[in-house]
Parts: structure tokens; C-alpha cells; sequence
């Protein structure tokens, strides 16, 4: 296989907060019959820590747990490279264009919940044809599914997942405003109240054939293991001091992001120009601690 193909390096990326719906969009998207998106995630920019060695690199990604279930065909790494430059672009793709080639497909995306954080680098490497779809849950649903994943309480501090979600929505904000012919952010609500004619607009995003039908039914399965609680009641299942905490710190974006998608609320400049000096994980645990002792809660 030709790595440097024209045809396939058309990604398509998926991101957004974990429990907002990045598996839903990736079923649909990845059930297109030119799009091939691994069930499961790459988390290449947390995993590897380059060596130097392209080769060697390569074969410590093909050799992630992770990677391994995509069940790519046996191929020894330096093959993947010949061609290539070896740079992290290349060592990032070729696993990627392996699963596309594997399935029959010209194009390869990828679905990591935040992968938005690298979508600059994404942008860089891959140029004008990178088309890339976060997807944005409000934030307290979105916690409570969080909390209760599995069907069981997880213990999920307040604070850092708000930080994390206001970091995410707020990039997502930033990014569709300012690329918004390879950047498009989907509320999460939105979606499910009309799905047909939200895959529709991603499939003309994406340049892909609108195959409508045969993409939305993989949707009704993701998003019952997206959920975590009955229906659309989330409400019982969070705590008023977690959510207190999680509105102080999301402040107008308490609703999602779908006010300032061509609605009446004006883009949080502020907030996204505020968001590089946001709170450490130890600051944000040390604020949750003593808002719970000012409240006099456990």
C-alpha cells in the first residue's frame, strides 16, 4: 500500500468530552462506506513519547492494546514507513491507513474523547482536507452519565470535570469560528432531537455520499450506552453541591453550546481568551474541598 496516497489522506477526526457522544458520532461516521473509524480509541498523543527511532516507534503503537483490537493485518512496521518520511505524521497515519485499507475504504478517521486539543497539530499535517466534528453535551447530563458509567457510582471530582469540559467546549467555540470550513461543532441535544439531517450536513462537511439510512442505524445502540441514566432524566442523579460547583465554573455555557451557534449569545471571548490560565488539578480539588467545607457537606 502506497502511504503518501492523495486519496486517502482525507481524514475525518472525531472529538469532544468523554459521555458527549463522540461513540455515537463514530458508529454513524465510521458506517459510511468510504470512512473507516476504529471502535476502538488511538490516544496516540497521550501514549507515545518519540524516540527518534520511526521504526521503533511505529511498532510500540501496533503493539497498544488498543491498537491491537483494530486487528490490522500482520505488516512489519518499517513496510508502513517505506515511502515515507518517517516523521510523526507518518507514524500517527500509517496505523490508521492500515484499518482503511484493511476494510476496503479510501478514507481513515479517528475518534479520542478532547482530541480537539491537537486538532492545530491535525490542521498542520493533513492541511486543508482535515475535517474535524466535536460534539458537546451539556455539562450536567454529561457529568451524571460520567458519575453513573457501567451502572455504577463513580466518583468523578466536580471541579476538574468542569474544567475539562469548559476547556473543551470552549476550544470547540474558538475552532468554529475560525476554521469553519474543517471545523464543526455539534450540540449533543441538537443531534439527537433530528439525526437524519445532522448526518446529512456531516456527510457534505465530510465529503462523504449521503447514505442516510444505513448510518443512523448504528445510532440507537451507541447512544443507550452513552446515557447512564433513564431516558433524558439525568437530574436526580447529581448531588446540589457537585451541581453548584460544575455551574460556577461553566458560568453561561451552564446549557451547552448551543446558544452561541448562531444564536443570541455572543461568543465568551473572555472566557476562551481566559481558559490558558485556568486552575491545576491540585487547585481544582483544593477549591472543590473547601467550597464542601464552607457548605458543610462530606
Amino acid at each position: 500500500m502506497q502511504m503518501s496516497d492523495p486519496l486517502i489522506d482525507r481524514p475525518v477526526f472525531i472529538g469532544g468530552p468523554h459521555r458527549s457522544g463522540t461513540g455515537m458520532l463514530r458508529a454513524i461516521l465510521g458506517s459510511n462506506s468510504q470512512l473507516a473509524v476504529p471502535v476502538k480509541e488511538y490516544q496516540f498523543f497521550d501514549r507515545l513519547s518519540p524516540s527518534g527511532d520511526a521504526v521503533r516507534d511505529l511498532r510500540a503503537v501496533l503493539g497498544w492494546p488498543k491498537v491491537r483490537e483494530w486487528q490490522l493485518p500482520a505488516v512489519d512496521a518499517a513496510a508502513m514507513l517505506t515511502g515515507t518520511d518517517g516523521s510523526l505524521k507518518e507514524i500517527y497515519a500509517a496505523p490508521l491507513r492500515a484499518h482503511a485499507a484493511a476494510l476496503g475504504k479510501p478514507r481513515f478517521g479517528e475518534k479520542t474523547p478532547y482530541l480537539e486539543r491537537h486538532f492545530e497539530t491535525l490542521r498542520g499535517w493533513f492541511g486543508a482536507e482535515t475535517r474535524f466534528v466535536q460534539i458537546v453535551r451539556a455539562p450536567l447530563p454529561t457529568f451524571v452519565s460520567l458519575s453513573h458509567m457501567e451502572g455504577s457510582r463513580r466518583a468523578v471530582n466536580p471541579v476538574i470535570f468542569a474544567r475539562g469540559w469548559r476547556a473543551s467546549a470552549l476550544r470547540g467555540l474558538d475552532f468554529a469560528a475560525c476554521f469553519p470550513g474543517q471545523f464543526t461543532l455539534i450540540p449533543y441535544e441538537s443531534f439527537v432531537a433530528d439525526p437524519a439531517a445532522w448526518t446529512r450536513r456531516l456527510c457534505e462537511f465530510c465529503g462523504l455520499p449521503p447514505e442516510i439510512d444505513t448510518m443512523l442505524a448504528t445510532m440507537d445502540g451507541e447512544r443507550r450506552r452513552n446515557s447512564s441514566f433513564v431516558g433524558d432524566d439525568w437530574r436526580p442523579g447529581i448531588a446540589p453541591i457537585d451541581r453548584r460547583l460544575i455551574e460556577r465554573e461553566v458560568g453561561p455555557l451552564i446549557d451547552g453550546v448551543e446558544p452561541f451557534l448562531g444564536g443570541p449569545a455572543p461568543l465568551p471571548l473572555a472566557l476562551i481568551a481566559e481558559e490558558n490560565r485556568r486552575d491545576t488539578p491540585l487547585l481544582a480539588r483544593m477549591r472543590t474541598l473547601s467550597v464542601r467545607v464552607r457548605a458543610k457537606l462530606p
